[in-house]
């Protein structure tokens, strides 16, 4: 069969012109339409071949372009994926007819344009913002309640957003789409002219162009002329580099919580403005499996009404009996929960929407031969999307009144007064961190959750992170939440600090774990957006008494997006040294640009005075006395530096450290001086960075790190390919990354080039298993860190270590013992009491066992030592998230900078229980088993858990093990990560650590000798 669509040149350029009509608001590049010109096109024969109609007997408006006429017989009759090009191409010539109309809303880091195609009736669509005007006003129950609303209600068509594609090699979904708005914009039946009556439909047909086009050019890339239907081969699978992810390599499935992409930015904006009755989110599965959609199973989020429920069965039954009449099966639930808020479609849950999940069975670029023998071709696939969409827009259709009643009661319920959100406001304190303040309050804005920031100081009690009761003055300038507003239910997924799971899945979670050691958690089950960010926040019962104001955009701005255009400023090149607060995120991104402008750049290694000015540990330092001779006009530079971040410096006329006389009274004080010569201000390395994909490590982390890198820190850097590494000439870079993954072979062929490299001034990152390979003992071990389970007969040796760091930070010194005449008459340990060891087998037995019980992703305390470099700019807590790592135990030599659980005081006995309360350490004559034993401080306790399920067994493996380490190796240095600090770009508070260490480290922690 000959091509039906052969592209030349010049109907490509035309197709970038009817391109550029629905995208003229967009500034961005353009991608040209991919072409088959020439190539080879599959032979779809017999089996492979399916001609059912979709629409039996239908009738169509001859006006209207049928997808062939656009796109060909094969890409326009669905039997084979459209490019965004094709697509794009469709849906513009659909836009001028008068049942539709394109919106943009915004441009991929790749440059293709997104958009949706608002399908209704011409009358309808004359009235798009009066519409929009009073589904906003539905939205809020203080606007408008009652019959009053009901009656509004009752004049307006009811919103349906259908989002195909958000994993582009799941491409079935466009394809669909692509069928679908022709359906609805052509049908000449009375029934579809209705339908646009009562409903506006959004069709969103491709939420990641980039990942989609990656795939779709893999598969014409991978054309064979005689196609086969073995789900092993290049087309029927689905190689790597995936198009499932965004450019950046993120699941954008799971980034509507965060923000952090332009796709999902935009949507959210979308999404807030139309606020659709129903949100269908269209996905692909594994090849061999049917059908799924909802009613999801447990886990539910508890913030969940029970409309979603109610009406998710409803919808299943519609869609099954649709199924059943085409003869296809199907199932729901089993595998699909609804816990985590930060999908592209559960997100509408918590405002109201119903939302129903697809999972169309993956049938390749032609087909997949089944278990039964059959072929399920790529065309059914579509066919099945496409019998789907239809029927869930027809339940909408019918069911609009009870559904609109339904929504009504759920936004009103968020605002009742005697509700289970009237009584909660969450207080962020500003802490001079204004970048990471700032993209919270941006993230807020995106959610459409409303704040306030108090105007005067006001003293409250309330639960801290750590699940303590804590009253404290809370300064001006404090951000206040109240959960009560009308997106009460998402403002509580969202912020929340510890979501509980109800104990009938507990129950099942733990038999599977104990029986199957198999989790049934699908994704991570702790989230909350102040402990990812690390926001110094507090739960407060209810509403202060104290004066708020609503603030204006804020003026710190964002690394995703600023909020004000940065003002200029001036050097001065003759001045002695300039000076930036080192607290805000953006600090440590400055001194990486300046140094690779060529800037020389000292940062404070302590708190400092100067000319009667004091600066926080981490800040910058640009003296005169570094820069030489090009000062002058590197200054200018040094300067627009400064002002693309939205930083300010301060100029300062001398070095000299100076007593702070309101916090140090004694002049005696001054035995540790900080002054601009000293050890305590390092002159920074300019980094040089590799960061190590492909191969065998995580395609996500890769791209997490990738995106941190040249989006966020904005300096360029080397990615290289695992399997070119052993050609690479090392000495360019003295900073290589590992990201999490599984790097055995990759260190086989070049362990000892690495090694030389560190041991030459390199500093090696490393995480997650990539860290738990260097951490191996071996001839040619890169590090002293261990594994818990290869230290399991030496647990006393890192013991000892925990036991030295919490006697190091003792302030507390017995002075009659101290210079007392006479000894004590006993050996002093740091513990005391009989301890009873076990065995080397019984250790392997316990380590076995408690290990099924890891984490799925958990957020836990971590305690921070505040004098290592990793460190600078972090409070003395820090929220990380961990989930099934390496436990990473730190003996003698190796630097342990943040460690799992915080040594603090137990709650007053008279105290209510404890949202996050985590077992204490046991008693001193309890045998010893793991470093979860190590006695504490006398009448202290060890705070672990602060989110998420973590099970005893779990605690008690991971308390005091390390979250990252440092160490010394030649001249250069080794850090692990025992869990990955760029998780999905939202987690801000071990990013620090990250940046730290691929900015800060290779002037600190190493000495560099390998050549430039």
């Amino acid at each position: 069969m000959l091509p039906a669509m052969i592209r030349s040149a010049t109907q490509a350029l035309l197709a970038l012109v009817a391109l550029a009509t629905i995208t003229s608001t967009i500034s961005a590049r353009q991608f040209p339409a991919a072409t088959r010109s020439g190539g080879v096109v599959p032979d779809l024969r017999g089996e492979m071949k399916y001609d059912v109609p979709f629409v039996p007997n239908a009738t169509y408006d001859p006006a209207v372009p049928t997808p062939t006429a656009l796109l060909g017989e094969r890409v326009g009759g669905g039997y084979e994926a459209a490019s965004h090009a094709d697509i794009l191409r469709a849906f513009d010539a659909w836009s001028k007819l008068p049942r539709a109309k394109w919106v943009s809303y915004g441009t991929t880091h790749g440059g293709r344009p997104l958009g949706y195609l608002v399908i209704s009736s011409p009358a309808n669509l004359a009235r798009l913002d009066a519409i929009k005007g009073d589904i906003a006003k539905l939205a809020d129950a203080r606007q408008i309640s009652g019959d009053a609303a009901v009656q509004l209600a009752s004049t307006l068509p009811a919103v349906a957003w259908m989002a195909y594609c958000i994993h582009g090699d799941e491409p079935s979904g466009s394809d669909a789409a692509i069928q679908v708005a022709y359906h609805l914009l052509a049908a000449t039946d009375e029934k579809s002219r209705k339908l646009l009556d009562d409903l506006i439909i959004i069709i969103d047909p491709v939420q990641n162009p980039d990942g989609r086009d990656r795939y779709v050019n893999q598969m014409r890339d991978n054309a064979v002329r005689n196609p086969t239907a073995d789900d092993q081969t290049i087309r029927s699978d689905r190689p790597a580099p995936r198009g499932r992810q965004n450019h950046y390599m993120f699941d954008l499935n799971r980034d509507l919580m965060w923000g952090v992409h332009p796709e999902s930015r935009g949507r959210l904006r979308s999404l807030a403005e139309w606020r659709p009755l129903l949100m269908v989110d269209i996905h692909e599965m594994g090849g061999q499996d049917t059908f799924l959609f909802g009613p999801a199973r447990q886990p539910l989020n508890p913030n969940q009404s029970a409309v979603q429920p109610k009406w998710g069965n409803l919808f299943a039954k519609d869609q099954a009996a649709a199924f059943a009449d085409q003869g296809w099966r199907h199932y729901s639930g089993e595998w699909n929960d609804e816990l985590y808020p930060g999908y592209s479609g559960s997100h509408s849950i918590f405002r109201g929407s119903v939302f129903v999940l697809y999972e169309q069975a993956h049938s390749g670029a032609d087909g997949i031969r089944l278990a039964n023998g059959l072929v399920r071709t790529y065309r059914q696939s579509v066919h099945q999307q496409f019998v789907s969409s239809l029927a869930n827009i027809g339940t909408l259709a019918a069911s609009k009144a009870a559904l609109w009643s339904d929504y009504l009661a759920t936004r009103a319920s968020a605002l009742a007064n005697d509700g289970p959100y009237a009584n909660r406001t969450w207080a962020v304190v500003p802490t001079g961190n204004d970048e990471r303040l700032g993209q919270f309050l941006e993230l807020l804005g995106l959610h459409t959750i409303e704040f306030t920031r108090a105007t005067a100081a006001f003293d409250a009690t309330g639960i801290d992170p750590l699940g303590k009761p804590i009253t404290r003055t809370f300064p001006a300038g404090t951000i206040l939440i109240p959960n009560r507003q009308p997106d009460a239910r998402l403002a509580a997924a969202l912020l929340e600090f510890d979501t509980r799971l109800r104990p009938d899945f507990l129950a099942l979670e733990r038999r599977d774990l104990v029986r199957k050691n198999d989790s049934r958690m699908y994704d991570v089950t702790a989230w909350s957006i102040p402990l990812y960010f690390d926001l110094d926040a507090v739960e407060l019962p209810a509403s202060p008494t104290v004066a708020t104001e609503k603030p204006g955009p804020t003026s710190a701005p964002s690394a995703l997006a600023a909020a004000t255009a940065p003002a200029a400023i001036t050097l001065r090149p003759q001045a002695y040294a300039h000076v930036i607060d080192g607290l805000d995120d953006r600090a440590p991104y400055l001194a990486a640009r300046l140094a690779q402008a060529g800037v020389r750049v000292r940062i404070a290694k302590k708190p400092f005075r100067f000319d009667g000015k004091s600066f926080p540990r981490a800040s910058l330092l640009i003296a005169r006395d570094d820069q030489g001779s090009q000062w002058t006009t590197k200054s200018v530079d040094a300067a627009a530096l400064i002002s693309a971040l939205g930083l300010t410096h301060v100029e300062v006329r001398s070095g000299y450290g100076e007593i702070d006389e309101a916090r140090d009274t004694d002049p005696m004080v001054r035995d540790d001086p900080v002054d601009i010569g000293g050890e305590h201000f390092p002159l920074l390395a300019k980094p040089r960075v590799a960061v190590i994909g492909r191969g065998r490590m995580s395609a996500l982390n890769f791209g997490e790190i990738w995106h941190h890198i040249d989006q966020r820190i904005g300096i360029a850097a080397s990615y290289l390919a695992a399997d070119d590494l052993g050609g690479s000439d090392l000495r360019r870079y003295n900073v290589i990354i590992l990201p999490e993954g599984n790097p055995a072979e990759l260190l086989r062929g070049n362990q000892d080039r690495l090694k030389k490299w560190v041991e030459s001034g390199g500093t090696l990152i490393a995480i997650g298993g990539s860290a738990a390979a260097l951490a191996r003992p071996g001839d040619n071990s890169f590090s002293s860190t261990r594994l818990l389970a290869d230290v399991l007969d030496k647990v006393s040796d890192y013991e000892l270590a925990v036991l030295a760091e919490f006697e190091g930070a003792r302030k507390d010194i017995d002075l009659a013992a101290v210079y007392a005449n006479t000894p004590p008459g006993k050996i002093l340990y740091p513990w005391t009491g009989a301890r009873k060891r076990v065995d080397a087998e019984e250790l392997k037995r316990r380590e076995q066992w408690q290990s099924r019980f890891s984490p799925r992703g958990a957020v836990l305390a971590a305690r921070v030592d505040g004098e290592h470099f990793l460190t600078l700019g972090l409070r003395d807590t820090l929220p990380v998230l961990f989930g099934s790592n390496p436990v990473l135990m730190a003996g003698g030599g190796v630097e342990a900078p943040v460690r799992l659980g915080v040594v603090s005081d137990p709650p007053a006995p008279t105290s209510p229980p404890s949202a996050t309360t985590t077992p204490t350490t046991q008693p001193d004559t309890t045998d010893v088993g793991g470093i979860g034993w190590v006695t504490l401080p006398p009448g202290k306790e060890l705070r672990l858990r602060m989110s998420g399920l973590l099970w005893p067994e779990a605690a008690d493996r991971l308390a005091h093990s390390a979250y990252v380490t440092r160490e010394s190796v030649g001249n250069g240095q080794v850090i692990l990560f025992a869990n990955n600090p760029v998780f999905r770009g939202a987690t801000l508070g071990t990013a620090r650590v990250f940046t730290n260490a691929v900015i800060i480290g290779p002037g600190l922690g190493a000495s560099e000798t390998i050549l430039p």
